[in-house]
Order: structure tokens, then sequence, then C-alpha cells
């Protein structure tokens, strides 16, 4: 019982994830990019991002670790979150990616766990989000320079915007679906 709870809170936090992604993108033209560009360099914020990130991927990690490696993951955990505060830039847009990986993974994962016939369009989402997260992780700078395009070029910013409201739609038929079969 706990743990249906437990999927409905997670796919109504992406939902809601994406609705404000989707508010963002299309908010931010020309006249709200330096607001924009400095969300992504904010320190605090992208530390609290990344704790969070490294957070929801400690169970996976626990999973496939060594034992003696187990006891250590937190440590680690703080230790990069207190590294990436000093040392890395855009740390926003790093732990937003992520957060896109890590997210895109639990959706698969409780996809196929709790038999959520989402099918081949969930999966698809799940990989252009996951995709879009190893690219931001790889490349923080890309996402700024997609904001900054955007601003330039509205189709781009309403392009984004609004794959990330189809992908809440998505979310909220994927909370109906399994709230109806569970």
């Amino acid at each position: 019982m706990i743990e249906q709870y437990g999927t409905l809170a997670a796919l109504g936090l992406g939902t809601l994830f994406f609705i404000l992604a989707a508010a963002g993108l299309a908010a931010t033209g020309e006249k709200n990019l330096p607001r924009a560009e400095r969300l992504l360099r904010h320190r605090a914020l992208g530390a609290v991002l990344m704790l969070l990130a490294l957070a929801w991927c400690i169970p996976q990690v626990r999973a496939v670790a060594w034992g003696f490696l187990a006891p250590w993951l937190w440590p680690l955990a703080i230790a990069a979150t207190v590294a990436a505060w000093f040392y890395l830039d855009n740390v926003v847009a790093r732990a937003l990616g992520g957060l896109l990986i890590m997210g895109a993974y639990t959706f698969l994962a409780f996809s196929f766990a709790s038999r959520l016939a989402t099918g081949l369009p969930g999966a698809v989402i799940a990989w252009c989000w996951g995709s879009v997260g190893i690219l931001i992780s790889a490349k923080p700078c890309w996402l700024r320079d997609f904001l900054r395009l955007g601003a330039r070029r509205p189709a781009w910013r309403f392009a984004a915007a609004l794959l990330a409201a189809l992908t809440a739609c998505f979310g909220v038929v994927a909370m109906a679906v399994y709230w109806r079969h569970r």
C-alpha cells in the first residue's frame, strides 16, 4: 500500500517538475535570460539539487557496489557535493542533468515493476529525457547555450516548453493508468 502511494508521489513530483520546466522554458525570453543564466550558476541551489540526485542514486549504487564501499556511499555523496560547490561551474545545470537521468531510470524501473502499461511511448519519453540529462551533465554549458538560443528564437524555446508540457501530460496519464490498475 505504501509502495503504491510512493509510486504515485514519484510520478506526481515528476509531473510537477515538468510543469515547472515548461513554464520556466516558456518564460525565458530576452529580458529573463540574465536571471536564468544566474540561476544555472547558483551554488546553493545546485548543491541541494546535486545532493538530492546523489541521494536518489545511492540505493541503485548500493545494489551493485562492493560490500566494503556501501557504508561510504553517503560520505562520498556529501564529499562530492562539497567539491562541486567549490570547484564546479554551472552546478544547477549539472544537478538537473543528474535528476533527469535518475528520473528516466526510475520511471522505466517503475514502469516494469508496477506493470504500468505505458509501452513504447513511455520508454521513448524516458530515453529522450535521460539522453538530455546525459548531455547536460556532460556539457552543462549547452543548457545555457540552449536558453540563449531560445531567447533569440522563440520557436526553440516553445518547442522545448511543449516537450516538457507533453511530458507533464504523460505523467498525469501515467498516474491515472497506475491508479486504475493498482
